[in-house]
């Protein structure tokens, strides 16, 4: 490929990149207004504790079904995900 069409290419690879809200910045509110819908059976938070979904404090990393507050399915338990 000539140096032409390359600058081509990665200046359409800047302009998607910049239109598709990649690089646009949300505060802590927007998190918020996410996180709404999944309030209603999950908690995050130092006093989040299990109810009809389990808290998310220390979601990534952990492995599935291993909150102790809350009642996870055998399978989930014993899912290995």
């Amino acid at each position: 490929m000539s140096a032409r069409p390359c600058a081509r290419l990665r200046m359409v690879l800047v302009l998607v990149l910049a239109l598709s809200g990649c690089s646009r910045s949300e505060g802590p509110g927007h998190g918020a207004h996410v996180f709404k819908p999944c309030a209603s059976c999950h908690q995050i938070g130092p006093n989040a504790r299990g109810g009809f979904g389990p808290q998310l404090n220390g979601l990534f990393g952990r492995r599935a079904g291993t909150t102790p507050d809350f009642a996870y399915s055998d399978a989930m338990k014993a899912s290995r995900i």
